[in-house]
């Protein structure tokens, strides 16, 4: 095997829940690596799972092995769906006034 090993891939929820801890993590130490990593994950959440068509985001990233169809979870149980996951990671640092990194975001993420 040559190269790198490919990293396994990882679904909505994972890199959602990521993401929170890492903003969490920002706002408890203020070190603007933590915010900076929460950010790329959200850009990542954005650019690989998001249905522009429909909204919402799938369950598999676009680089996943094919599967008949990418299915979008929006159902709450015992473990927040994915699409709350994600609701929440690109909404929580507009909440809470967290300053953008980028000059070009400018306070808006959309």
């Amino acid at each position: 095997m040559q190269g790198r090993p490919r990293a396994p891939n990882a679904h909505l929820e994972d890199y959602a829940a990521v993401g929170l801890g890492l903003l969490a993590l920002y706002q408890v130490t203020f070190e603007p690596r933590w915010l900076r990593a929460s950010i790329d994950m959200a850009e990542t959440l954005r650019r690989d799972f998001s249905d522009p068509a429909h909204g919402g985001f799938f369950q598999t990233g676009a680089d996943h092995e094919a599967l008949i169809a990418r299915r979008k979870d929006f159902v709450d149980s015992a473990v927040p769906a994915g699409n709350s996951l994600a609701a929440e990671l690109l909404l929580r640092p507009r909440c809470c006034w967290i300053a953008p990194i980028r000059p070009e975001e400018q306070g808006c993420w959309a």
